[in-house]
């Protein structure tokens, strides 16, 4: 996909115009700028906010997860985040989740049952702010359609 076609794809998105970052390994990063973000990635085990693609506002952070500095530039198709303004009211809202359903789950079976929950409710991806860098945001995208790559 070119830039211009990756723009107007994702023009009507909450992150319209903005470059996003996803940190992997060189051959993660090859595979994903060729053939997209595989599905099956995104159910590997333990995940902090659920299964997806963990993409970051912040280069320094996917940075963090890259090895041999692989980290892909994207765009993103998301129009109805859940955002919640930092980790703490996302645990907050999690707990409700777990004490209003009497759920008795691990957590990785809470934590995968509330995102399942939240796509039930129509959003799209996730949003976690940090309070102590406000401009640095995680964001968790549940559909691998929702990314571009615009420089691998």
């Amino acid at each position: 996909m070119t830039l211009a076609e990756a723009e107007e794809y994702t023009k009507n998105s909450y992150y319209s115009g903005r470059v996003l970052y996803h940190g992997t390994s060189p051959d993660g990063a090859a595979s994903i700028a060729n053939i997209g973000v595989n599905p099956a990635y995104f159910n590997r085990g333990y995940s902090v906010y659920g299964p997806g693609l963990y993409i970051s506002t912040d280069r320094r952070v996917a940075e963090i997860y890259s090895t041999s500095d692989a980290v892909l530039d994207l765009r993103l198709n998301v129009k109805n985040p859940k955002i919640y303004s930092q980790d703490s009211a996302y645990r907050s809202s999690l707990e409700n989740y777990r004490l209003t359903n009497g759920l008795q789950l691990s957590d990785q079976e809470l934590i995968n049952q509330y995102a399942e929950y939240l796509k039930s409710q129509g959003y799209d991806a996730l949003q976690i702010g940090n309070p102590q860098v406000p401009s640095r945001k995680s964001i968790l995208v549940f559909d691998p359609k929702q990314v571009v790559v615009v420089r691998p």
